[in-house]
């Protein structure tokens, strides 16, 4: 789905989302990933939203390289652990996460789509 610029905009003033692209040597996007950070009860967490890789560049070590990256960023914005959400019918990237450290949780994730608000104007 692509991105409208008002979309674009609204990400790139979002001071705690880092988008961030992964480039081949030859210049071709090989992916990318959203990274967001909150403080919150329990400490700094980090969220590992939106990891894409093109289907080209699939199986050439580019999502490693990517997640290897998030990580040290999400340290060095001092994040105490990182958190990420995938399918279960994702096999080779749950296994890419598991093989990078991240361990399985025994929890569900619930997700409620919100819409937006419609606010009415009042008359006179």
């Amino acid at each position: 789905m692509p991105l409208t610029l008002a979309q674009l905009t609204t990400l790139a003033h979002e001071p705690r989302t880092h988008i961030y692209l992964l480039y081949t040597p030859q210049g071709t996007l090989a992916g990318t990933a959203t990274l967001c950070l909150c403080h919150q009860l329990t400490g700094n967490k980090a969220w590992v939203e939106d990891v894409v890789v093109d289907a080209a560049q699939r199986g050439k070590g580019y999502a490693r390289m990517l997640l290897d990256h998030l990580m040290f960023q999400a340290r060095r914005h001092g994040a105490a652990t990182a958190n990420l959400t995938s399918r279960p019918q994702r096999v080779a990237a749950n296994r890419l996460y598991q093989s990078l450290g991240f361990e399985l949780r025994e929890t569900n994730v619930y997700k409620m789509g919100l819409p937006s608000l419609q606010v009415e104007k009042l008359k006179s």
